[in-house]
């Protein structure tokens, strides 16, 4: 005798497998296709009234199980079964058979053994548990509580403040809006995608390599060792990393960041940033994305190299403090650009810049437009290769009494040495409008080269 069903149970046979998932790639459409035979025979368990229903023994069925608007508990061993819940807050026990649950509007729960599972629950506040087995689970609206033991899963959790939980495996985490917990504990060479949506999300991984993609509020995302990219959006976010190469992006408010041992790369842009980086090759690149943009880095540690990215609108400044090495490249626009120690390569593009690139040996490139190089005693030897005719400045501060001796036409074919004192200072250009500085003790107040 023919049945019709609905659009999500017109069929007599769901065969879906997950056990295609692996740690390498994940996808839907690992989770196979339904067989729809052209007209669906059989006969189906239906249920009139609330109330409690065991199916025992290891056979499985093709026919679905309809449950009641009202609160109903099933109870299934090892057979494998299609349950339609229906509304009310209903129970749901499951052996090792793989199934196809799905139930409606409630606070249901839903607690599966070892198998494959398909788990489709709408709005409610809902509890479900797995155990073994590969998984999928998409709940609605409303505070869900899922866990997941073992198995690779794929989890998609609707608004609502949820609370998620995977010991291993492969997963793939989304959520909507609302403050969510998020804890994977993940061993190394397993992988965990994370998508949390907007909310003041708490996002905790273990050892495994991780993508973790923040929503627009104030996140705290801790990843443990592994390579793991965090991605956090707008909001007062708290990023730790444990050891690993990770990759860090932040938001455009004030952030804070705080990464392991190993080669990081961090990605800041907009906002009064803090970071703190531990042993390794780390580099930090700043992005400005709007008008007055300000980025400010401290206690930045490791062999840290610096690039722009974006634009600085009128007067914005990029200002960092405890980095070793910077190369930054500037756009169209008015820069404040100053460094510490190091090795620096800076260059700017239009725009009337000020560049103080301090100690050590600087690379410096003004660009168009007027400039202002800042140079003192003890910088170091540094290197201007654009010095602009007319339009550029030096403004050199120090603690010079007197001039010494100035040469110039010195160096032949054109150049120009222009000697402090044969212990303080040189200033060498030569026909291509590039000037060597040897750092020295003096202090002059500005020094314009027509």
């Amino acid at each position: 005798m023919a049945h019709s069903f609905d659009t999500f149970l017109d069929s007599t046979t769901h065969n879906f497998d997950l056990a295609d998932m692996s740690s390498s790639q994940m996808s839907l459409a690992d989770l196979g296709t339904p067989t729809y035979p052209a007209t669906p025979w059989g006969s189906f368990f239906s249920f009139f009234s609330s109330g409690s229903y065991s199916v025992g023994g290891t056979q499985s069925s093709d026919n679905p199980v309809f449950g009641t608007l009202a609160s109903d508990t099933f109870l299934f061993t090892d057979a494998s079964f299609t349950v339609d819940g229906g509304g009310g807050a209903d129970s749901i026990n499951g052996g090792s058979g793989n199934n196809l649950i799905r139930t409606g509007i409630g606070a249901d729960t839903i607690i599966l053994q070892s198998g494959n599972n398909v788990i489709l629950s709408e709005g409610g506040a809902n509890t479900v548990a797995v155990t073994f087995g590969n998984n999928y689970i998409v709940t609605g609206n409303g505070a869900d509580s899922i866990t997941a033991t073992s198995g690779n899963n794929i989890i998609n959790a609707g608004d609502g403040a949820n609370t998620i939980t995977v010991t291993s495996g492969t997963n793939h985490i989304t959520t909507g809006i609302g403050a969510d917990s998020i804890t994977t504990a993940g061993t190394t060479g397993e992988f965990n995608y994370i998508h949390a949506g907007d909310g003041a999300n708490t996002i905790t991984t273990a050892d495994s390599n991780d993508f973790i993609w923040g929503g627009a509020h104030a996140d705290t995302i801790t990843s443990g060792a592994g390579q793991d990219v965090v991605r956090a959006g707008n909001g007062a976010n708290t990023i730790t990393t444990g050891p690993g190469d990770d990759v860090v992006h932040t938001g455009v408010d004030v952030d804070t960041v705080s990464t392991g041992d190993g080669d990081d790369r961090i990605h800041i842009k907009g906002g009064t940033d803090t970071i703190a980086a531990a042993t390794g090759n780390d580099t930090l690149i700043a992005h400005f994305e709007s008008a007055g943009s300000v980025v400010s880095i401290n206690s930045l540690s490791g062999n840290v190299e610096i690039g722009y990215s974006g634009n600085i609108s009128g007067l914005g400044v990029a200002s960092f403090l405890g980095v070793e090495n910077f190369n930054i490249t500037s756009g169209e626009h008015n820069d404040i650009i100053t460094t510490g120690g190091g090795n620096d390569v800076i260059a700017t593009g239009l725009g009337d810049d000020i560049i103080n690139a301090g100690q050590n040996d600087d690379s410096l490139r003004g660009g168009g437009g007027a400039d202002t190089f800042i140079f003192a005693g003890g910088d170091g030897d540094d290197t201007i290769h654009d010095f602009g005719d007319g339009a550029d400045l030096f403004h050199i501060t120090g603690g010079i009494t007197g001039w010494g001796t100035a040469t110039y036409n010195a160096g032949g074919s054109g150049d120009t040495v222009i000697s402090f004192n044969a212990s303080l200072t040189a200033i060498t250009t030569d026909t291509d409008s590039t000037i060597t500085l040897v750092g020295g003790d003096f202090s002059l107040i500005q020094i314009d080269f027509i």
